[in-house]
């Protein structure tokens, strides 16, 4: 009986060539490492953004936020994930399911902390 490595699909080609020792996530995912941060998503508000509860959001508090990034913001102390949309009548912040947008003008008493670069979801714990 002859044995026959099987693949799982998605891998083209031989699993031993695409082993090339070890990867380091650094350079795929930092470009500037004194300004970024990782932060632990709570709640489901931008997963069809892809940050899901539990997800792990790598921040670059060195970026400047622009139209549909995904932002850390401030409001009233508390740490919130929220979409950044720009429109010719203003900027909201806005998540999904049921929350307010939040209209952004230049009395509004909330920081931009950081820009969401990337994330990372872990299938087993």
């Amino acid at each position: 009986m002859t044995s026959k490595t099987v693949l799982p699909r998605g891998f083209a080609g031989s699993f031993d060539d695409q082993v090339s020792g070890s990867l380091d996530l650094n350079p795929l995912l930092i470009q500037h490492p004194a300004a970024t941060y990782f932060m632990r998503v709570d709640g489901n508000g931008l997963v069809s953004e892809g940050a899901a509860d539990g997800d792990i959001v790598i921040v670059d508090r060195s970026l400047t936020p622009l139209n549909e990034d995904i932002v850390v913001v401030v409001i009233d102390g508390a740490f919130m994930l929220k979409q950044l949309n720009i429109t010719s009548s203003g900027k909201l912040l806005s998540s999904h399911f049921g929350d307010d947008n939040i209209s952004l003008d230049d009395d509004s008493d909330i920081e931009f902390w950081g820009v969401v670069t990337a994330s990372i979801r872990q299938y087993r714990r």
